[in-house]
């Protein structure tokens, strides 16, 4: 049962919503202010909830992929 009780409380609808909500209130076209602030919201958030997380940033270069 506490398995269930945790999994239900982990994948909470209404809190899965709520964060949703939080990162569509960003602007978050590439590599603008907005999507670095969606990035660092999700990364607390994630960090909060015990969930190993970093945010790898790479140089904006016409000549060079990244994938």
């Amino acid at each position: 049962e506490h398995l269930i009780d945790t999994l239900r409380d982990a994948f909470c609808g209404a809190r899965i919503l709520s964060y949703v909500e939080r990162i569509t209130q960003y602007h978050r076209i590439q590599a603008s202010p907005g999507f670095h602030a969606a990035a660092d919201e999700l990364y607390h958030l994630l960090r909060d909830h015990g969930v190993p997380a970093e945010i790898l940033s790479f140089p904006a270069d016409y000549d060079v992929n990244f994938w």
